[in-house]
């Protein structure tokens, strides 16, 4: 090789290892390289997949998160709205600490969300125990996302928590301003809110498998009421487990103890009782669509919110009206 080839081949080895330097810093700080989740569109929403999840689980994520959501439901017999998502899903591996405000590719994918909601990445980060007991879920009280902990069973996690993130984010505005967080907060409207969302999302959440064991909705309503009482009361149900493990670790109940759920539980239990299955189905499909001026129009046929409290007679874990209702009960 004379001094000019070998000169050529100098530079082209220059060149070339610059390239690669170049490639390898443009790889190792891309938002996508840095961050902690791999993301996909999901419609109009965005899923963040924790890169720890292994790639089946992962893939399970990608192609079957819509038929366990909206697919789910659709199944039974309720539709939403198209487009009527929440703005993010966040799919992790046994918990949240992977959700930070400060992941750049969240950052990025979010550009138009309020300061705020990162401030919610930061919480719900920091928390062991974010999950409900009777599903691997939570979602934020506006209902604009979802998470879920996907090493379990988490086309349960995903329907769980995308019912509650509809039901809030079609709350009617009536509802919302007496509970948002400011001067109109009323905390009698939120909590009784908060016990018919979760009514609504555990029968929703229960519904398509037990359709699929009963041949149909019909016959999974009908048979809804002795089923839910035997599971939710039987004290071999995981949430009463899950219930024990937080409070053990945290010397503090989970945030809805499991005598809630149950008591939510035997409520859409009487609902499915006193209205039969398509009635049934029709109430909780208008209070996920947000189709209702507000919980006394919803309960209507009951006499409103209070009728319908006093004529399914209560629990010590359900809402307690004040006025001539509340001396009722």
């Amino acid at each position: 090789m004379n001094a000019e080839s070998a000169g050529r081949a100098r530079k082209l080895g220059i060149v070339g290892f610059g390239l690669v330097l170049i490639g390898f810093l443009a790889y190792t700080s891309a938002d996508e390289t840095q961050s902690r989740f791999v993301y996909r569109a999901f419609g109009p929403s965005a899923l963040f997949m924790d890169k720890y999840l292994p790639k089946e689980r992962r893939a399970e994520l990608e192609t079957g998160l819509g038929e366990a959501t909206r697919g789910a439901l659709r199944a039974v017999g309720v539709d939403l709205e198209p487009g009527d998502e929440p703005r993010a899903f966040f799919a992790t591996f046994r918990h949240y600490a992977v959700v930070s405000a400060g992941d750049r590719l969240v950052a990025k994918r979010l550009r138009d969300v309020p300061s705020s909601d990162f401030g919610l990445f930061n919480t719900v980060g920091k928390s062991m125990f974010s999950n409900e007991l009777v599903a691997d879920t939570l979602s934020s009280r506006d209902g604009r996302y979802v998470f879920i902990t996907a090493d379990g069973d988490w086309r349960r996690a995903a329907l769980h928590g995308y019912l509650h993130a509809a039901a809030a984010r079609n709350a009617p505005p009536r509802l919302r301003a007496k509970m948002g967080a400011d001067a109109d907060f009323d905390a009698e409207t939120w909590y009784a809110f908060r016990f018919i969302d979760e009514a609504a999302a555990m029968l929703l959440t229960d519904l398509p498998a037990l359709a699929a064991e009963r041949g149909g909705t019909e016959a999974a309503l009908a048979a809804y009421p002795t089923w839910a009482r035997a599971y939710y009361a039987s004290p071999d149900a995981p949430m009463y487990e899950r219930e024990s493990l937080v409070r053990a670790m945290t010397f503090n109940d989970a945030s809805k103890t499991a005598a809630l759920f149950r008591s939510a539980a035997d409520f859409s239990a009487f609902v499915v009782e006193r209205l039969g299955a398509d009635a049934t189905l029709a109430l909780a499909s208008r209070f996920i669509r947000g189709e209702y001026l507000d919980l006394e129009e919803l309960f209507d046929g009951f006499g409103g919110f209070g009728g319908v409290m006093a004529a399914w007679k209560g629990s010590p874990e359900a809402p307690r009206l004040g006025g001539e209702e509340g001396a009722r009960r």
